[in-house]
């Protein structure tokens, strides 16, 4: 007798369950494989901001919102609208100084050689804490590179002591009717504008970009690899030490923006902001060093402290000779 399985019935039942089973078992495989490339990429972490990177973008910009706002010139009965005009023209001018600085780092950055969370810490960290500081080492270490130079061609500027304040005698000599000689004016600017200020700003460019951890050596750059992070490369230290430079060049473009609010013809402040972020003076003392960096500790060469220093300190050295100010500084005493 006939099996009851037997016949063409029972050959499609057994398809129906072969195809099942080969559906469930398809299904399984894809559940475990591996993404593909292209969803790595959407997860990878250098791609994708962080919640502290977005608080520290939001603390900067607070930070121009409020020095916007304080930095407009007020008179008695002013109307709070022609104050809040003000206002959102010196936020206007305020970014229009880092739209080069925006772009530029937007051409160079690449996410397989930098984190992205790592370069909005660096920008901020040098724009709110090490701007302050290089403003105060770069006034401190100016003051003691004038009163050298007065004690050596004007020591009879001292006499204005103790009266003055012996600190205070290299930035007031003219208001307390003491008038310096042509060639003790000039040494002085020449000093702190092409030897102590650039010194100063690129020794500090390269101190912000180290305690970053982004040197090839250093135990958080061997743990980002570890964890999946892009590796160091030679473009990893241009793209970092982009990033402390912008966020040094940013303040001092904000602070210089807003201080500029005297009377001045129709867009010429506007003009001022953009062309204050177009020359690139701190972007190219930044890459110097990062080059120098990368060559000593990326491509094995040695590369003295001097290499990493000197290149950029020049190059803003012949900025100073044509008319770049130093940090600290807004006017000028010639």
């Amino acid at each position: 007798a006939a099996s009851p399985a037997s016949g063409p019935g029972a050959v499609v039942m057994v398809d129906d369950h072969a195809a099942a089973a080969a559906a469930d078992v398809h299904a399984a495989i894809e559940v475990f494989r591996p993404p593909h490339e292209h969803e790595l990429r959407r997860l990878d972490p250098a791609r994708l901001l962080s919640f502290g990177s977005v608080c520290k973008l939001m603390a900067t910009t607070m930070m121009c919102a409020v020095l916007s706002y304080l930095s407009v010139p007020r008179r008695a009965g002013m109307p709070m609208a022609e104050y809040n005009f003000g206002y959102k023209q010196n936020l206007l001018r305020v970014l229009l100084s880092g739209v080069v600085p925006l772009v530029t780092m937007a051409a160079v950055h690449r996410s397989r050689d930098a984190d992205i969370n790592r370069v909005v810490h660096l920008f901020s960290s040098s724009f709110l804490v090490g701007y302050p500081l290089l403003f105060a080492v770069e006034l401190a270490a100016a003051t003691a590179a004038r009163l050298a130079v007065l004690a050596w061609l004007e020591p009879s500027a001292f006499r204005l002591c103790p009266g003055v304040p012996a600190l205070h005698l290299p930035w007031v000599l003219r208001r307390h009717g003491y008038l310096a000689s042509r060639a003790a004016l000039l040494l002085m600017t020449l000093v702190q504008s092409c030897a102590v200020a650039p010194l100063v700003e690129q020794a500090f460019r390269v101190h912000l970009f180290n305690r970053g951890g982004v040197l090839a050596g250093d135990r958080r750059a061997r743990h980002d690899r570890h964890a999946g992070h892009p590796p160091v490369t030679v473009r990893t230290y241009t793209i970092y030490m982009l990033a402390v430079a912008l966020g040094l060049k940013a303040a001092d473009n904000t602070r210089r923006v807003l201080l500029y609010s005297g009377p001045a013809p129709p867009y010429a402040k506007e003009f001022f902001a953009f062309m204050r972020g177009l020359f690139p003076v701190h972007e190219l003392c930044g890459a110097l060093a990062a080059q120098a960096m990368a060559r000593r500790d990326v491509l094995g060469h040695r590369v003295s402290t001097a290499a990493v220093l000197l290149p950029g300190a020049v190059l803003q050295a012949m900025a100073g000779l044509r008319g770049m100010k130093p940090a600290f500084l807004w006017g000028s005493d010639m």
